[in-house]
């Protein structure tokens, strides 16, 4: 079984989603041995020498793409080529379209404290203000009183 395989190379963080990648070379590719897809090793249709530097692949015929591992070459126009799947960006739509309750903060400084986050400190210390300056409650009347936590 034989298909296609775009190789390129790309500078971006391997965390990132989405990934700009320059294509160098789309050529031709069979699985070399006992291969699987995550971790696959192509027989690929090109010299070593044409994608030396590239470090991306995908291949569309297994819906991933994939870090290059390593790059070996056969003959002079045929070499192995074996790849990582890079997950962030094989299943970047469906990670975008998922929701989810967030319970880490993940930027220091900018803690949401609506969350219930058992690694944030707090400080419980108790505050209390005495604002003076009125004559008291009159008596006999309904008085409000105002506390603030927080």
């Amino acid at each position: 079984m034989s298909f296609s395989v775009t190789i390129g190379s790309t500078s971006s963080e391997k965390r990132a989603l989405d990934k700009t990648v320059s294509t160098v070379k789309t050529c031709t590719g069979t699985l070399h041995n006992e291969s699987n897809v995550v971790n696959p090793t192509i027989l690929c249709k090109c010299s070593a020498t044409s994608i030396a530097t590239c470090n991306y692949m995908t291949i569309s015929d297994f819906g991933r793409k994939y870090f290059i591992t390593d790059i070996t070459a056969v003959s002079n126009d045929l070499c192995l080529v074996s790849g990582h799947c890079d997950v962030l960006s094989t299943y970047a739509s469906g990670i975008r379209s998922n929701t989810a309750t967030i319970a880490r903060s993940a930027t220091e400084g900018n803690w949401n404290l609506l969350l219930n986050d058992p690694m944030m400190k707090v400080n419980n210390k108790k505050i209390t203000k005495v604002k003076t300056g009125f004559s008291g409650f009159p008596k006999n009347q309904f008085s409000i009183m105002l506390i603030t936590a927080g």
